[in-house]
């Protein structure tokens, strides 16, 4: 049992989550402002390692490596740069939670995915391909998907085999060259890519939990602006 997952250390949310409800396999492609900062939560939450009789792994796909640009906005310090940003984020999860990652140093290209699924790629033309090619009619029990622009928070959690999230999620499948222009200095900031993960572990509490959760969810801090649509069980 790795330390993060000890019930001892997990006690004040015992009541909240317990790790061991969770699937025992997570996927998450893409290890940058929202991958890294949804891994570390996911892994304070416990989730990812052994709990409760149930053998996790938390599995993180990413071919980047560290920049400096990277630091002010992604789980990582100037000790990090020009490692594997994989690599890196297995260093500090270990370090913090005591739960060993399981970093896969590249981009996914097609293989078979398992688990719980979450995407933080940056790219539409990338999350097309995962959607068609990795994910739609699959039997996996939930894909969420976040995105971000600035001050934007987007996310999306379907089910890939559920008629009515597939064809919401496709809704807003656009292209990249359909997706609002963002300056390179307006692309993200560390409250954005930090609530995102929030959201996202929130989002993996409540399907594990059985509780009700969006299948869209949208937040402006610009007009500090919260929508979700397409609540249920």
């Amino acid at each position: 049992m790795t330390r993060s997952s000890d019930p001892d250390r997990l006690w004040r949310q015992t009541d909240v989550f317990s790790p061991g409800k969770a699937t025992s396999v997570i996927t998450v492609l893409g290890a940058g402002g929202i991958g890294s900062n949804t891994v570390d939560q996911l892994a304070r939450m416990g989730t990812g390692g052994s709990c409760q009789g149930v053998e996790g792994r938390m599995e993180v796909w990413d071919g980047d490596s560290v920049e400096e640009h990277n630091l002010p906005t992604q789980l990582f310090g100037e000790q990090d740069i020009g490692k594997k940003k994989v690599d890196a984020l297995q260093e500090h999860v270990k370090r913090d939670t005591g739960l060993d990652i399981v970093p896969v140093p590249k981009f996914w290209e097609g293989e078979k995915l398992e688990g719980l699924v979450i995407s933080g790629v940056d790219s539409m033309a990338v999350r097309e391909k995962i959607w068609k090619e990795g994910i739609k009619y699959k039997n996996l029990p939930l894909y969420i998907d976040g995105r971000m622009g600035a001050e934007v928070a987007l996310i999306y959690a379907v089910r890939p085999q559920d008629p009515d999230d597939i064809k919401l999620y496709e809704s807003e499948l656009n292209t990249d060259e359909e997706s609002p222009e963002v300056p390179c200095t307006a692309r993200a900031i560390i409250y954005n890519t930090k609530m995102i993960g929030a959201f996202i572990a929130n989002l993996v509490k409540r399907w594990a939990n059985g509780e009700e959760f969006p299948r869209e969810l949208i937040f402006d801090f610009a007009t500090y602006t919260f929508l979700t649509r397409e609540v249920r069980a």
